[in-house]
């Protein structure tokens, strides 16, 4: 179903995870207390009394002392999953054989980005650039606002808009740099389909968190637009990697699997995370 699985990080690859403009913590909930822990890797903290458990997402082991378990002071589970890494530390225990998960990210080295889409992808980017493209449709950026009432008002289920709904929200009051692209019909002013990316321009890199298209617009090939539109100002503001996030994979729900097929059609490398290792550290209970 999907394309090369890559055993090592391209050079100047950094996990979207820990960008300092993905804000790690804004992941979860509020009422869950998280907030970001470490320093190089970066993790999230969450209090489960009277536990608490920090999961870091890097080639890097994390640092126990720079967690600062001074403040924490409590018994701690510590979740690190790696990405290429297949070794593992000392004080380090694997209890899963299954991959956690496959993630997918897209290369941009020159403006012919296009030349490794599928054929598919190429030909309904060619048909929405000549029928639809200024035509019936605009592509344009909107308001954060714009983006959250069109996704609340799109076909999308329930919990799914109310998930990343809420994530957006905690996003932006965390600041990180957000930009929404939306598709627009001419005719009715609709918005037909958005999509939201974090950027990271420490990393170089940009990060696609969520969107839609209209059951009633399916006939157009916006989505195609919109991710033409995502690479094409990427590459202009000097952003080498589009990270498309988590792929489905047998044994996940099945609803997940016809967009990960979408997006699987522009070009992209994937990671096959490696079983997560998981480390206890005793401390004084409150």
């Amino acid at each position: 179903m999907y394309g090369t699985i890559v055993t090592e990080a391209p050079e100047g690859f950094v996990p979207y995870h820990q960008w300092p403009e993905y804000k790690l913590e804004t992941d979860v909930p509020t009422f869950l207390g998280p907030r970001k822990v470490g320093v190089d890797p970066v993790g999230m903290y969450r209090r489960f009394w009277p536990i608490v458990v920090e999961e870091y997402i890097s080639d890097k082991e994390p640092v126990l002392v720079d967690s600062d378990p001074k403040k924490i002071s409590a018994n701690r589970v510590l979740m690190w999953q790696r990405l290429f890494r297949t070794d593992t530390p000392a004080g380090w225990k694997r209890l899963a054989i299954k991959p956690r998960e496959l993630e997918g990210f897209a290369l941009l080295e020159s403006a012919y980005y296009v030349a490794q889409w599928s054929e598919s992808a190429r030909r309904y980017r060619k048909k929405w650039r000549e029928h639809f493209l200024n035509k019936e449709c605009v592509v344009e950026k909107i308001s954060a606002e714009d983006f959250k009432a069109a996704y609340v008002a799109s076909d999308i289920k329930p919990y799914i808009r109310r998930l990343y709904t809420d994530m957006v929200t905690r996003k932006l009051a965390a600041g990180a740099p957000m930009q929404f692209f939306a598709a627009r019909d001419i005719r009715t002013k609709t918005i037909i389909s958005a999509m939201a990316v974090i950027n990271s321009p420490t990393c170089h890199g940009s990060f696609y968190l969520c969107g839609f298209i209209s059951k009633k617009y399916e006939h157009v090939p916006a989505m195609v637009g919109l991710m033409d539109a995502w690479h094409a100002e990427s590459l202009a503001s000097g952003i080498r990697f589009l990270h498309f996030g988590r792929f489905w994979q047998k044994g996940d729900p099945e609803d997940w699997k016809g967009f990960s097929t979408f997006k699987a059609k522009f070009g992209l490398h994937y990671i096959s995370y490696p079983p997560a290792l998981w480390r206890f550290v005793r401390g004084k209970l409150f």
